[in-house]
């Protein structure tokens, strides 16, 4: 009976001690919140002298016509 009790006393020390390194998996915390906002503004101007302000490899690409 005594070495039943020395093999369980020796698996229960060895399970709180498993769970003793483990750590604890606490819920998240909202530390911040962020809510985007973008604004457009178009301008109409004339494409040539546009191309003219913008480095070479870029090219225009004019917005179409009509509500956006």
């Amino acid at each position: 009976m005594r070495k039943g009790a020395g093999v369980v006393s020796a698996l229960g020390f060895a399970l709180f001690s498993a769970l003793a390194i483990v750590p604890v998996a606490w819920a998240e915390t909202l530390v911040e919140s962020n809510v985007e906002n973008r604004v457009f503004i178009y301008f109409r101007v004339n494409q040539a002298e546009l191309q003219k302000w913008i480095p070479t490899p870029w090219q225009i690409d004019a917005i179409q016509t009509g509500p956006n």
